[in-house]
């Protein structure tokens, strides 16, 4: 574990999502970050890529975990979610912003990430998907 760096383990179950949004509000408390990041938006980036991780990654198989790492590197906020879910192509995900794509739910979730959060990227390993979302300190 690395200095600075919080790391939870939870269930594949959507109620479980409280602990994960308590440790966040605990972290950016413990380490002073209020007035160097924009919380509320990244509270709404790790809850949407945790709900991902439980529904598509481990399909809500409770028997698999959601481990979430939240981690203060030089000039950068990490969270980083791992499910032990089979993976995507992001590439193949919709857009929801386009006409024909507003009445699907698709998409949504990773689209609000990538607004929200200044680098969002994926890696599948071995039964394994690892988000990874980095977001710019405030001076």
């Amino acid at each position: 574990m690395k200095e600075n760096e919080l790391i939870i383990k939870i269930p594949s179950k959507i109620n479980y999502i409280k602990i994960i949004e308590e440790a966040f509000w605990s972290y950016i408390s413990i380490n002073k970050l209020e007035n160097r990041i924009s919380s509320e938006y990244l509270i709404l980036a790790l809850v949407e890529g945790v709900v991902n991780a439980i529904k598509h990654g481990n399909k809500m198989d409770c028997s698999k975990k959601v481990k979430v790492s939240l981690t203060l590197e030089k000039q950068y906020f990490k969270i980083i979610i791992v499910d032990r879910g089979d993976g995507f192509d992001p590439d193949c995900v919709l857009d929801p912003t386009l006409e024909e794509n507003l009445s699907k739910k698709d998409g949504r979730g990773i689209f609000i990430m990538k607004k929200l959060m200044d680098r969002v990227e994926y890696k599948f390993t071995n039964n394994q998907t690892k988000l990874i979302m980095m977001k710019q300190l405030k001076e």
